[in-house]
């Protein structure tokens, strides 16, 4: 039988907690209190305090429509800038974390920091074409996110899986306060893993790093759902 996924009961070491950010829950289940709020939760779970805090704005990602450019860059602004204020400003007020241990960046920071990102997608969009279970993992994907299958959304899917694969993976460089850069890196989102990303890493369509110490690989293959309360770990789990 196969394991369960469960919550952590622990994290040793020192890393990063990870929030990709859905441009459209910013105001919902990835609220500023929300994701402080989680904070807080994990807070008695973390035994060292050198830890970072990356909040991923998935803002390059909604350019793939065919919306006018200039309104939903306008649009995207102001969303990130009043979710960034408003999470600082809890921060501040309650002086608990250190606030240069947040980073707060835009989608397109985690293209230009790896060089692997076009060699990716390249083989993804191949794969979507030749693979028919892949290409079924994609059209589920979208079916539950509510778009219609199209090439502006298959791009919006695949960059998504790309992205989230290389940052599990350390191919892409983040800032850095007071977790060491080969530090453990904990994705957290409000609900369940996009099953795209799960048969990509359990049918190695994209490459996986050779760690060679364990705690560098802790959450490689894994997502922390924070509705659930509990880690998915992809080696346990069914697509």
């Amino acid at each position: 039988m196969k394991k369960d996924n469960f919550d952590i009961s622990k994290l040793s070491g020192s890393g990063y907690v990870i929030f990709p950010l859905s441009m459209s829950r910013l105001s919902t289940g990835q609220s500023p209190e929300i994701i402080y709020d989680f904070l807080k939760f994990l807070e008695p779970k973390i035994e060292s305090i050198s830890n970072d805090v990356v909040l991923l704005y998935t803002d390059g990602l909604y350019l793939n429509s065919d919306d006018k450019a200039l309104d939903l860059r306008k649009k995207m602004i102001n969303q990130m800038l009043n979710h960034k204020m408003g999470l600082l400003k809890l921060i501040y007020k309650e002086k608990k974390y250190v606030p240069k241990a947040f980073h707060f960046l835009p989608w397109d920071y985690s293209i230009l920091s790896t060089e692997n990102f076009h060699n990716a997608k390249t083989a993804l969009i191949k794969a979507s074409k030749n693979d028919e279970r892949f290409k079924e993992c994609l059209m589920n994907d979208l079916k539950i996110q509510g778009r219609e299958s199209s090439d502006a959304n298959n791009s919006f899917l695949i960059e998504e899986t790309v992205i989230t694969h290389l940052l599990t993976q350390k191919e892409i460089p983040l800032p850095h306060t007071l977790a060491p850069e080969n530090g453990w890196r904990l994705i957290c989102y409000p609900g369940e893993p996009i099953s795209s990303w799960v048969y990509v890493y359990k049918n190695n369509l994209l490459p996986k790093k050779s760690f060679s110490d364990k705690q560098d690989n802790l959450f490689a293959h894994s997502l922390y759902n924070m509705d659930k309360r509990i880690l998915i770990d992809f080696d346990v789990m069914d697509i």
